[in-house]
């Protein structure tokens, strides 16, 4: 019979964690989300000066100095990759992934 409380006893707190664990999940995930935004900027990096933040262009020929966000993969900012902003605070939220290399896109656009 005690066996039978205790793993009752156990199984009521292991739920109470997980639930606990997925409202802190969740709220974590909303704080990114709204980190993110809307991400209505869609630019060209030019470089990146330290580990969190950039240069970007846009597409007539304005520079940006602007910050990285901590969740964003480093591995997938290359050199003339498009990246977009938010518009709010200017900083990086996402990374456009397509199958067209960035070094034709910059010779595309050294030939014009």
């Amino acid at each position: 019979m005690e066996d039978d409380d205790l793993m009752e006893n156990e199984f009521i707190t292991n739920q109470e964690q997980m639930k606990t664990s997925e409202k802190k999940q969740e709220r974590e995930r909303s704080k990114m989300d709204d980190l993110r935004g809307t991400p209505m900027l869609v630019r060209m990096k030019e470089e990146i000066i330290d580990d969190n933040h950039a240069i970007v262009s846009a597409s007539v020929g304005l520079e940006h100095y602007i910050h990285i966000l901590s969740f964003l993969d480093r591995d997938l900012l290359e050199p003339g990759c498009t990246v977009l902003l938010n518009h709010k605070v200017h900083a990086t939220t996402g990374v456009f992934i397509d199958d067209m290399d960035p070094l034709v896109t910059i010779m595309k656009m050294s030939l014009k």
